[in-house]
């Protein structure tokens, strides 16, 4: 066994670590090459084996579907062939947004994979204790920044509706439902 890979396992990594970079685009002469020296220095020093690098050429607003090395990730990340994934930030692993960031995360502690972000040192799951209030914060937010968006949406509506606009499929039976319709309903639990 390597020197480096003892030092993982000591370290409790026995799989070692798996990096993920992102670079928005390649067309515009950027590369990645600056975070991976960075991530494969901090993995060297730290005794931590280098398993995987996947490495994206994609803007970070999307999903798993549309980044082929973020679920190729994701996939290893299921099959256990790492127990460590690092990032130079947070941002490189997703702008999709708190929720879908926090699934991110979730997703990787369900199947055993702890996070780190290399330039954000607070953003990481190594511990469990701080991987759990990490989450349950994280999570807190994301149904604050949901819950905004809801709020949002619903006052774009009914800016609409006050304008007389009809939303929703067009249908020859449709009641034109006005604002005031809306204020007398009194709110309910659990809506939002």
């Amino acid at each position: 066994m390597a020197k480096g890979a003892e030092r993982g396992v000591a370290n409790g990594l026995a799989n070692g670590v798996a990096i993920y970079a992102r670079v928005s685009t390649d067309d515009k002469g950027q590369t990645p090459d600056n975070q991976l020296l960075q991530l494969r220095a901090w993995c060297e020093r730290m005794g931590y084996p280098v398993v995987r690098e996947y490495v994206e050429h994609e803007k970070g607003g999307k999903g798993a579907e549309y980044r082929k090395q973020l679920a190729a990730m994701f996939a290893g990340a299921a099959r256990r062939e790492f127990d460590l994934l690092l990032v130079w930030s947070l941002d490189r692993l997703s702008r999709e947004g708190m929720a879908a960031t926090v699934g991110h995360l979730q997703r990787l502690a369900s199947q055993g994979v702890a996070f780190r972000s290399f330039t954000e040192e607070h953003f990481s799951t190594e511990n469990e204790l701080v991987r759990n209030i990490l989450l349950a914060t994280l999570s807190s937010l994301a149904k604050l920044e949901r819950e905004k968006i809801s709020q949002r949406t619903k006052a774009g509506l009914e800016r609409a509706r006050a304008k007389g606009k009809i939303l929703g499929a067009r249908n020859s039976a449709m009641v034109v439902v006005t604002s005031s319709y809306w204020r007398s309903k009194p709110a309910t639990a659990g809506t939002g």
